[in-house]
């Protein structure tokens, strides 16, 4: 939990200006990279509605984060394999303890995580929603 709370008022509170940048789209982007511990979830919760208002599809790439702005953007990495997917927080979670964030089965398929269940992957960046 001490770790979740350090990276959270890291990535809110103190980004550098060399730590941030804005894309061609003009949105603020932030690189902090941090390696967390993610889940998967899927069929149980399809067509549930998530905080986003709209149903939840476990073949779209989203994630559910506890205080990340829905909308925002994040590049994860599998520290087990190297693979990459981009993803957008719609959802609130995970709620399980240990766990920081909870992807969906196509995020985690793409990431090659779902035999395993659970795995660290790491946060290569940030771009801000609305």
């Amino acid at each position: 939990m001490t770790k979740v709370v350090i990276f959270l008022a890291l990535l809110f509170c103190s980004v550098a200006p060399a730590a941030a940048q804005e894309n061609s789209a003009g949105n603020r982007v932030v690189h902090a990279p941090r390696v967390v511990r993610a889940s998967w979830y899927g069929r149980k919760n399809q067509g549930k509605r998530m905080a986003n208002g709209k149903p939840f599809n476990m073949r779209k790439l989203t994630v559910a984060h506890k205080t990340l702005p829905l909308g925002t953007k994040l590049e994860l990495q599998s520290l087990r394999n190297g693979k990459t997917v981009t993803v957008t927080v719609t959802d609130r979670g995970p709620f399980a303890r240990g766990r920081d964030i909870d992807l969906s089965w196509a995020a985690a398929r793409r990431l090659g995580i779902t035999k395993k269940g659970v795995a660290e992957i790491r946060i290569v960046s940030v771009s801000r929603g609305s």
